[in-house]
């Protein structure tokens, strides 16, 4: 377990969530940016009924 968040340097400890080093705040904030880049998240995926989407498993 890392002691302080990489990015915000938020101290961590076990009353705080931690993810790949970071804060959930700090995590949660990447990831948000990663799936609004992502063609697959684009908003026109995300609203085009079932029928028409691509499914791969």
């Amino acid at each position: 377990m890392v002691s302080e968040c990489k990015i915000c340097h938020t101290p961590l400890d076990n009353e705080h969530l931690q993810i790949n080093e970071r804060c959930i705040d700090c995590f949660s904030d990447e990831w948000g940016e990663l799936v609004e880049q992502s063609p697959m998240a684009s908003p026109s995926f995300l609203i085009r009924p079932a029928r028409t989407r691509i499914v791969t498993d």
